[in-house]
């Protein structure tokens, strides 16, 4: 058994027909039900369901309303959206994160990609959110992305504050690993593993404990390499799904030595001690 600790299923992307990739690394026809119930067949128990903006808040509470034994959700704004976001109308993510079926605070954090002049709403935006899960005991899945220094900074300054998370779609060196783990941070761990360039990170899942390590696919985005004998605009239009799961998985197993159904166990405990999930709910 497998808990995807973070995709994207209410996603846009989904409506309709699409194209998603397997665990053969093929690409396959599918609406979003049929692609959920492959998941469920292939092993997967549970999905945790971030969202981005207001809008996906409200699409991601639909979706676990129609799969309430499926779908678990974290409540937030992403980085790259909080300086589209109503600052006045934060205290709304507070009524959502109260709402049935939620399990963390996040997507939040820090995204550097976007020009500085958005850095002063995404810190005001994170230390609301840092707070808002304080509040409510809940874990945090965080967006890092080419802001280590200042996240970690405002991580240690809340130190003591913390209800644990994950470092979703982490692809950092093993110094930013350690320094993410001293804070009793998990690693979520994805397709990027798989790719050829991945040596830094690999080296880093390699020294990071297994107790701290989490998988994800980030689906619909974060495709690993893939054989592809089509174009590359073709392939851009595949979405990656959990069935990437258990190669991930078994790429983690490899590099502790272990058997894959050693680590796939330990996994899923960790997943379910970071989300505070009950083996109820998620196959167990």
């Amino acid at each position: 058994m497998i808990i995807e600790s973070h995709a994207h299923y209410s996603h846009k992307r989904f409506d309709g027909a699409f194209r998603y990739l397997t665990g053969e690394l093929t690409a396959r026809e599918g609406q979003r039900e049929d692609l959920l119930d492959r998941l469920r067949e292939s092993g997967v128990v549970l999905s945790i369901e971030p969202a981005i903006d207001f809008e996906s808040n409200r699409r991601t509470a639909a979706l676990y309303r129609q799969h309430p034994d499926f779908i678990r959700l974290a409540v937030g704004v992403h980085p790259t959206r909080t300086h589209q976001a109503p600052w006045r109308q934060r205290r709304q993510l507070e009524v959502w994160a109260r709402e049935p079926g939620v399990a963390a605070i996040g997507e939040t954090g820090l995204d550097y990609h976007l020009p500085r002049k958005h850095r002063l709403t995404q810190l005001l935006w994170f230390r609301y959110q840092l707070g808002l899960a304080r509040r409510l005991g809940l874990p945090l899945v965080l967006h890092i992305r080419m802001a280590d220094r200042d996240a970690l900074a405002m991580l240690r300054r809340r130190r003591r504050q913390l209800s644990g998370g994950v470092v979703h779609c982490f692809q950092g060196d093993w110094d930013t690993a350690r320094a993410y783990l001293d804070l009793g941070l998990c690693l979520g761990i994805g397709g990027a593993l798989l790719r050829r360039e991945s040596e830094t990170l690999r080296d880093a899942v390699a020294r990071a404990p297994l107790d701290r390590l989490l998988v994800e696919t980030d689906s619909p985005y974060v495709l690993p390499d893939v054989p592809w004998t089509g174009s590359k605009k073709s392939l851009s239009r595949v979405r990656n799904s959990s069935l990437l799961l258990p190669r991930i998985v078994e790429e983690i197993a490899r590099l502790k030595y272990l058997p894959p159904e050693t680590a796939e166990a330990a996994i899923l405990e960790n997943t379910r001690r970071v989300f505070h999930l009950s083996g109820a709910e998620n196959g167990g």
